[in-house]
């Protein structure tokens, strides 16, 4: 139990979604809010925008949304913040496309 003027902190929990790029910023042309033809400010060049679906499972359902991130090559594989990783299918087809090429080769 909470002591009188005591805090709750919150624990953040890291947990893996599969979501999908939608676009990649040139840093040019690309705006943060493509769907906005208002929207002026642009994107880094190299962030990726990546569509997260939907997830009605959760206590509060979560509709399908977007973010910007910069995927960084030190968070590849990691348990970290914005740690990301292919999906089975994409190394797959990666696996097939560099196989084909060998063949050719």
């Amino acid at each position: 139990m909470l002591e009188a003027g005591e805090k709750r902190k919150k624990i953040g929990i890291k947990i893996w979604c599969e979501g999908e790029i939608v676009l990649i910023a040139n840093g040019t042309t690309t705006t943060e809010s493509p769907e906005n033809v208002r929207c002026k400010k642009l994107a880094k060049a190299g962030a990726v925008r990546i569509k997260w679906p939907a997830d009605p499972t959760r206590d509060t359902p979560e509709p399908e949304s977007f973010t910007w991130n910069i995927l960084q090559s030190a968070t590849w594989n990691k348990d970290a913040h914005l740690g990301w990783r292919f999906t089975k299918e994409e190394l797959a087809k990666r696996r097939e496309a560099a196989a084909a090429a060998r063949m050719r080769a």
